[in-house]
Parts: structure tokens; sequence; C-alpha cells
């Protein structure tokens, strides 16, 4: 070996060394215990008693249970190729501003909040462009609570009989 050369050799292996200890560490913080499995029955998704040995994957909660507006108010979010722009709640609907981030034109079948209404007029909405839609409530909402409700949108595109779903989630509260 030539003189130094050691000591860069001795440097590349603690390089190493740490390199794979934080590769470790990551591993570990993203890896679910045993803990984690949460088994959920497919018909209610409820937590169910079952041993971790019963734990298969399509039994885990899916991602789409996840909502925003459980946590968060004046928050809405809606899956694509639609995006919230604007939204408010009144005693009487919920007032929804869709834009079409998509990149065809689609028909707005209807819009259903649970919690509230739906409207079933149908809606063209064109690529980049935005549509205001009013879905009444069939119970009277009370101005100051917070209204919390998922939003489901069934669509087509332009030409097509196919019907296809965004879905999403409101909270905001009641003006």
């Amino acid at each position: 070996m030539r003189k130094g050369q050691s000591g860069t050799i001795a440097l590349v292996i603690m390089g190493l060394v740490i390199v794979g200890l934080l590769a470790f560490i990551a591993f570990k913080l993203t890896t679910p215990s045993a803990t984690d499995n949460v088994v959920y029955s497919p018909q209610t998704n409820i937590p169910t008693t079952s041993s971790p040995q019963d734990y298969t994957p399509y039994q885990t909660q899916p991602s789409t249970n996840y909502k925003p507006s459980k946590y968060v108010t004046g928050s809405a979010v809606v899956n694509p190729p639609f995006y919230m722009n604007a939204w408010n709640v009144k005693t009487d609907a919920v007032n929804l501003e869709l834009r079409n981030n998509g990149g065809e034109d689609y028909f707005i079948q209807s819009i259903r909040v649970t919690d509230c209404g739906g409207n079933y007029a149908i809606t063209p909405i064109s690529a980049g462009t935005s549509a205001s839609i009013t879905i009444p409530c069939a119970l009277e909402l009370t101005a100051g609570n917070t209204f919390s409700g998922d939003i489901t949108i069934t669509y087509r595109k332009v030409g097509s009989r196919l019907v296809l779903t965004s879905t999403g989630t409101i909270a905001e509260k009641v003006q």
C-alpha cells in the first residue's frame, strides 16, 4: 500500500458502516410493529380481535378511510380528476366549486354529500374549467356548528356511457 492509502480505506469503511446504520434505523422506523397490524372486518370495517398470525394484507383498513375533515375544519378535498376550488356550508345547502383538472370533458351526473343530500342535475364541465354546484340539505343545519360529510361525485366522459366515481370529504363551519 502506498503512504496515506490506509487512512482513506479506513474512512471509506467508516462511511459504509454509518450508511448501513442509517439504513437500518430508517427501516425500523418505517416498518410496522406487530401491534400496528389492526385487523378489520371486511363487512363492517370495524376492528376485530384477532391474533397477528391471522393478519392478511386485504384485511387492513383501506387508505380511503383517512378523512382530513375528521381532524380539520375549513377543508374540502376530492380525488382526481376534480379539484375543490371553493366551498361553503349554509344552514340549507352545501355549495361546491369544482375544477376539472383532467384533460377531458366530463358530465357530472350527481354529487352527494352525506348528512346533507344530493344534486342530480347533469352538469357539463370542460377540461380546465370550474362549475358551481349547490347540494340542498334535507335537514336544516345549525349555524356555528361544524358540518362534516363525505362527497361522492358520479360522472362520465363525454361520448362514454361508463359511469366513474370521485370521492372526497368536507368539514366546514355552518354559516
